[in-house]
């Protein structure tokens, strides 16, 4: 009999703190746990119609064709290709060939012909035969073998 007179000062003490509490402001200590698990549920149920309408529109993309790559496949291409080149003195060979052959040919730089392409060697004549000044003024200090 004590321990129920106990019990019941107790929760009559709590339940009196409890009002004073909430007439102060405070939150009761009280939880609807029947609205927790039905939102909770709402949550789960938006989920899964979510992934399910995604998981339709994933399907129902067309494939593309095999000489077409995703963007997805030409990111990996290019994030993993470290950029070697397989025949670098042969390509290094071609560039040097390409670059002796421009500047040692004439022709035209544009398409519409209004810059043309000479000879280095004919244009240092050039420059030398007509005694053409340079940006920088020359030297007073005469250069010492």
């Amino acid at each position: 009999m004590a321990k129920t007179n106990r019990r019941a000062k107790r929760d009559h003490n709590s339940d009196s703190t409890l009002a004073e509490a909430v007439r102060r402001g405070h939150e009761s200590s009280t939880l609807a746990v029947r609205a927790v698990a039905a939102t909770g549920v709402a949550i789960f149920l938006v989920a899964v119609c979510a992934l399910g309408i995604v998981a339709l529109v994933m399907k129902s993309k067309p494939e593309l064709p095999a000489d077409m790559t995703s963007a997805s496949e030409q990111w990996k291409r290019d994030v993993t290709d470290p950029g070697v080149q397989l025949n670098q003195a042969v390509e290094r060979r071609r560039l040097a060939e390409q670059n002796n052959h421009r500047l040692n040919s004439y022709g035209w730089e544009s398409d519409d012909h209004s810059t043309a392409r000479i000879p280095i060697d004919r244009a240092m004549k050039i420059m030398a035969d007509r005694k053409l000044e340079v940006a920088w003024p020359a030297s007073k200090t005469e250069a010492t073998p």
